[in-house]
């Protein structure tokens, strides 16, 4: 994600848009009691700050499915949007199927070695 100069209402909803985010998911939304074990609220609420962003650094999630991964994801990735950033996600899936296209990854979840384009 990139960041931008301070936004406006009207632009905020078009980073949004432009994000197809799957569904209306935020961190607001999220049952935070679900799984306490498995997330930890700290982390990801500091991850929604978007200081990982301004560094820089990439974010992987990974774990069984169920656990909230996506709506988690898709709240940080709308606080983002508020913050300026333009979300990548779009992108990130292209390689992804690459990789799974030309053998990187196979139906199970296990990674086999791919060639990313």
């Amino acid at each position: 994600m990139r960041k931008k100069k301070p936004i406006k209402a009207v632009e905020m909803v078009r980073r949004i848009r432009d994000a197809h985010f799957p569904e209306n998911k935020t961190l607001e939304s999220f049952d935070w009691e679900f799984n306490a074990q498995v997330i930890d609220r700290v982390q990801i609420e500091e991850l929604a700050t978007g200081d990982f962003l301004r560094r820089a650094e990439n974010l992987l999630v990974v774990g069984q499915s169920g656990i909230g991964k996506s709506h988690l994801l898709e709240g940080i990735g709308r606080r983002a949007c508020d913050s300026g950033y333009v979300d990548s996600r779009p992108r990130c899936r292209r390689h992804v199927c690459r990789c799974r296209d030309s053998g990187g990854v196979d139906g199970k979840g296990e990674h086999r070695q791919g060639t990313v384009r």
